[in-house]
This record gives structure tokens, C-alpha cells and sequence, in this order.
């Protein structure tokens, strides 16, 4: 007899890519490998929070039953049905990883790089050594190829003191070498280079950078995603579930609580998984980015800061879903972007009759969340994430004791749609670029 071997909760892992096209997945590597099948379409790391049931995915099977003339009903073997996958996972708020979420979700993105003062002007793949200027600050590392023709086991070494920091792979590439490839981390030091392997006739040309502002907004298309689940971690496969859409997100926090973290639970639809390839988690959220833990909640009224707030969540539902067709598959032919909303049900002190007088009046108010991280991604500057609901009313108005004994007001809000801003604007301040 054979003993078993084991799989626990610690073996599992998540990875999300964005696909090229709906159910085709993405890139061969990581975001940060530009020309080497990664940036957009690139994986990356989606660490979820322990306690959670892995992803379901159920073929229905049916039993045909008929009446034989006999007590049994169940003559024949189960007959294959419909695939249809279904989830929701819940993490703290890294901001590196809610750029897919929020795309995903809303359709609308724009990502903008504040540059840095590392550079190198344009050199030889083989003579890249050190940086004509040093940064200044805590800055990305931005590494352009150009005009190489094929690359062989190419890297890129990242040394501090002579201590290697991190590696860029260039691979070999039987397509383009040449694009953009960033390192994970950020460097406050004097920066050297090592590189291995080598890229024909290439030049690279480095430049740093301070941190990247997203902009997430509403727009008519979404794209869909691959999420890799590795629950057979120690071995060489995992299950990949392409055709991923991402259906809403509730954003949580709660000034009570003493542990001090953003959450997020994200629901989402997919096709039906395959056992493929693994690919390595690489543990960003260890080394490299930062949880919103330790934060700071502010919310702005009309412009003015609104300190009564004890805790609220915050659910952007975009209505988004996968359809099926004649297609000669039981998978599901397609997606569609919803009809999207954003409500946020919010524990609000009460002091005076100033909400209740909102509420009656059903009086239009411009409202800012602003989540802020104790870290400073460059300088003075914080990692941070800014929902901009310009036109937001009451929906409504339920008196309540809470937990301290205060009287509480768990008001619901509705934004409605603005010109300016949709029904939310979503800005994050990180080191995604892309």
C-alpha cells in the first residue's frame, strides 16, 4: 500500500494574467519581462487570505431518471452537463494587485509613471555596468531594450554593495527581445549591474522610477483574465481557470479594528479549469509591495473632512457575466460587461440632525475615500487609493447602539452617474506600471 501524500492549505498559491484574447490566457512570463512574453499580459501574484475554500468548479452531472417498473429510477450511467465556475476570493488590499480587479471590473484604465533620476544612457547589452546617475530616492528600475535581434539565457543582475538584490530575466526569445522590463523592487542606493548570457546587437537604456498613478474608471468593454490556482504546489501542475471575468468588489475597513487592514473580496466568474504547467509564485507581496495595514481611512464631504465614519464598505458591482452559445462546447462563448453600480454601507456617527436632514431631503454630496498606507513608496509620498464618488445620495437611514455604546447611523449610499467621474473614479498610487 501506497501511503498518501498530503496537500494542506499552506501548498496552494494564486497567480492572475491578463488573457489577449477571451479564454486564449496571456503571457509565457512574469509583468516585469516586457519583450519576453510578460508586461500587460504578463502573471503576477494575487496572495489571498488564509481559511478559504479553493475555487469551485462544477460540471453538472445528471442522472437520467425514468420510471422502468421497477423501484429504481437510475438505469444509466450520469450524463456530462454544463460547466459553470463561480468564486469569490478575499485578500488584504496589496495595490500592486488591485489593478486587474478594478480593470476588470470597471474596463477603464490609465497608468502614469513619475520618472526618477536613475539613468543610463543608451549602451551595449554587455557593457551595461552601472548608472550614469544614481536615484535619489526609493525608485522602480526601468530596463528599455532596442534593436536586438535574438537574446541567449540573457540577465540582468541587480547589485547594492555588491550584493545581488534581484535578477531581470531576458530569456531566449524567438520573438521580440526588444520592450520594456522593470524590476520588483525599489532602490535608495548606489545601483551596479551584472548582466549574463547575451542579447544580439541590443542596446538597454535605464531609467528609474518613482511611483505609478493609476486611474480606474468606467468604460464599455472589459477585458477577462487567466488565474492559475496551485493546489498541487510541490509538483508541475496546477489548474489554470481561463475566461475569468470579474463581477464586483467589496472593499472593508473599520477603524476599530486592531489589526488596521484594507480587505477585499472579489467575485468572479470563469470557464472551466485544465491541469497545465505550473508558474512559480513568486512572493511579491513578501519581498517586494506592501498591504494597506496600519492605514489611515479619511473621507472628504463636498471638500471638507468628514471624521465621523467608524468603519464602511465599499461595493463596486459591474454586472458583468459570461454567456453561452451553440458553440459545440459546454464552456461558456463569451463575456459582457454590465450594468455597473457602487453603493457603500457606512457606520457613521451621530452628533447632529445634518445626515438625517440629507437623507429626507435626498440631497446630492460629492464623497472621497482616501486609504492611505504608513509607507512611503519615494520621498514623502505614501501608497494610497482614492475613490472619487461625486454624485452619491442616501438610500438609507437605520438608527443603531453600537458597540461602544454611541449612537450610529449604517447609512447606505448609491453614487448615480457624473459627468466627470462615472458612478467612481479609482486612484492608486504604487509600482504597477503595467
Amino acid at each position: 500500500m501506497v501511503a498518501p501524500v498530503p496537500k494542506v492549505e499552506f501548498n496552494s498559491c494564486y497567480r492572475i494574467q491578463q488573457e489577449t484574447s477571451f479564454g486564449a490566457g496571456g503571457g509565457s512570463a512574469d509583468w516585469i519581462a516586457g519583450g519576453n512574453g510578460g508586461g500587460a499580459t504578463g502573471w503576477r501574484d494575487w496572495a489571498v487570505s488564509v481559511g478559504q475554500s479553493p475555487i469551485q468548479a462544477t460540471e453538472n452531472i445528471i442522472f437520467p431518471a425514468y420510471k422502468g417498473c421497477e423501484r429504481a429510477v437510475n438505469y444509466q450511467p450520469p450524463v456530462p452537463g454544463r460547466y459553470e465556475v463561480g468564486h469569490t476570493l478575499e485578500s488584504p488590499v496589496f495595490l500592486e494587485q488591485t489593478h486587474p480587479i478594478l480593470y476588470g471590473i470597471l474596463g477603464g484604465q490609465s497608468l502614469v509613471e513619475t520618472a526618477g533620476t536613475a539613468a543610463l544612457s543608451s549602451t551595449a547589452f554587455a557593457s551595461v555596468a552601472s548608472l550614469d546617475t544614481q536615484p535619489d530616492g526609493t525608485e522602480q528600475l526601468k530596463f528599455v531594450i532596442a534593436s536586438s535581434t535574438a537574446a541567449s539565457a540573457a540577465q540582468i543582475n541587480i547589485l547594492v554593495g555588491a550584493v545581488l538584490q534581484e535578477t531581470i530575466e531576458i530569456g531566449t526569445n524567438a520573438g521580440t527581445v526588444d520592450g520594456t522590463y522593470y524590476s520588483r523592487g525599489a532602490y535608495n542606493a548606489t545601483v551596479t549591474f551584472t548582466v549574463a548570457g547575451t542579447v544580439t546587437a541590443g542596446t538597454v537604456v535605464v531609467s528609474g522610477v518613482d511611483y505609478v498613478t493609476g486611474t480606474f474608471t468606467l468604460a464599455d468593454t472589459i477585458p477577462s483574465f487567466q488565474i492559475q490556482e496551485d493546489g498541487l504546489a510541490r509538483s508541475a501542475t496546477s489548474m489554470h481557470f481561463p475566461g475569468v471575468i470579474m463581477q464586483s468588489v467589496d472593499f472593508a475597513f473599520d477603524a476599530t479594528a486592531a489589526d488596521g487592514l484594507i480587505t477585499m473580496a472579489t467575485a468572479f466568474q470563469s470557464q472551466f479549469p485544465s491541469a497545465a504547467t505550473a508558474v512559480a509564485f513568486v512572493n511579491e507581496t513578501r519581498d517586494y509591495q506592501h498591504a494597506l495595514g496600519g492605514w489611515t481611512a479619511s473621507l472628504l464631504k463636498d471638500s471638507v473632512a468628514y471624521e465621523r465614519v467608524q468603519s464602511a464598505t465599499l461595493t463596486i458591482n459591474g454586472g458583468n457575466t459570461l454567456f453561452a452559445t451553440a458553440s459545440g462546447s459546454q464552456q461558456p462563448s463569451g463575456k459582457l460587461a454590465g450594468g455597473a453600480e457602487v453603493t457603500m454601507t457606512a457606520r457613521v456617527v451621530v452628533e447632529d440632525t445634518t445626515e438625517w436632514a440629507a437623507y429626507t431631503g435626498q440631497t446630492v454630496q460629492d464623497y472621497h475615500l482616501v486609504l492611505t498606507s504608513p509607507n512611503n513608496i519615494v520621498d514623502s509620498t505614501k501608497f494610497s487609493m482614492t475613490f472619487e464618488m461625486t454624485s452619491t445620495y442616501m438610500e438609507s437611514y437605520p438608527v443603531a447602539i453600537g458597540d461602544d455604546g454611541m449612537l450610529v447611523v449604517d447609512i447606505t449610499y448609491r453614487t448615480i452617474l457624473d459627468a466627470s467621474d462615472g458612478i467612481v473614479k479609482i486612484t492608486t498610487v504604487d509600482r504597477m506600471p503595467v
